[in-house]
C-alpha cells in the first residue's frame, strides 16, 4: 500500500510541476488544469 501511495504523489507533483513551467505552456492544456491564458498566452488563476 505504501508503494501506491508514493506513486499518487509522483503523480500529483509532476502535476503541480506543470504550471510551473508557464512558457510551455499551451491555452489548452492551461484550460485542463482550470487556468484561463493571459493576453500574452500566460495562463491566469480564475
Amino acid at each position: 500500500m505504501a508503494e501506491n501511495k508514493n506513486t499518487e504523489t509522483k503523480q500529483v507533483k509532476s502535476a503541480d510541476a506543470k504550471p510551473a513551467s508557464r512558457q510551455s505552456m499551451t491555452p489548452e492544456l492551461a484550460k485542463e488544469l482550470g487556468l484561463d491564458p493571459g493576453p500574452y498566452g500566460k495562463p491566469t488563476k480564475k
